[in-house]
């Protein structure tokens, strides 16, 4: 994964029918790209940004390459971007539509950035065995200059859906240890907040895939040692015939 390709954390939430949903997405300095991806199943809603300068900015196919994704199967329903965005607080409101089921509807923001801070995340080992120790790290630069983390949390999924949070201290260089409990695919969501030079909050997430190996079966194990066992057998077998032919060579020389 590119470096400069960086993650804010999933704005998730609900509009009722007839309603509004706004969330506050700060956009740190040195951003030279920031895109926007709405999740809606039910594809009904639209959406209204106002940037840090306080100004609504109309969304256009040229200016912000906004699309709207038509295609059920598609994750994303709506699209734009800008370029050098303003830094500080943006406002990107959800509306209901005509079209908007009458319970509402939930909705998911993803966000991401080309420049700004880089959050660099990793796992010392992305193949551990169950219950084998594995160390998560994290850190968060601007300009080449380490920022201090405020809170960060991992979140890591096993295969099965179930959700276990593991806590990091503060800190310039934080870690935390794991030790996972089910073998397969866990995802690992490695969310933080930090905090810019000027004092501008700094949320980052960094996705990571560990594969848990599972720990031989008693099956193999018992297989294994079989293996091992008539293979030394096998050894001494040859030995001994090697050494009978030796004594039966000399008892002939002695005749």
């Amino acid at each position: 994964r590119s470096e400069s390709l960086q993650f804010t954390r999933v704005y998730k939430g609900e509009v009722d029918q007839g309603g509004s949903t706004e969330l506050t997405i700060n956009i740190d300095p040195n951003v030279t790209v920031a895109s926007f991806a709405l999740f809606d199943p039910t594809r009904s809603v639209t959406v209204s940004v106002v940037g840090a300068s306080g100004k609504e900015i109309p969304l256009d196919t040229d200016k912000n390459g906004f699309v709207q994704v038509d295609d059920p199967s598609s994750m994303i329903y709506l699209g734009y971007g800008f370029a050098n965005p303003k830094a500080g607080l943006w406002r990107v409101t959800v509306h209901a539509s005509d079209s908007t089921p009458a319970e509402g509807a939930d909705f998911a923001v993803s966000v991401y950035f080309v420049g700004g801070a880089v959050l660099r995340a990793q796992s010392s080992t992305l193949i551990p065995k169950l219950g084998e120790e594995v160390q998560l790290s994290a850190e968060v630069s601007m300009s080449g200059q380490s920022l201090e983390i405020k809170q960060a949390q991992a979140v890591i999924r096993d295969p099965d859906g179930n959700v276990e949070v593991l806590e990091f201290p503060a800190g310039k260089s934080i870690s935390a240890v794991w030790k996972p409990k089910t073998p397969g695919a866990h995802g690992v969501d490695i969310i933080v907040t930090s905090a810019a030079t000027d004092g501008a909050p700094v949320e980052r997430t960094a996705f990571l895939s560990v594969e848990v190996q599972p720990n031989p079966s008693q099956f193999q194990v018992t297989g294994n040692l079989v293996l091992v066992i008539g293979l030394v057998v096998f050894v001494l077998g040859l030995i001994l015939f090697a050494f009978v032919r030796t004594l039966r060579k000399v008892a002939l020389l002695k005749k």
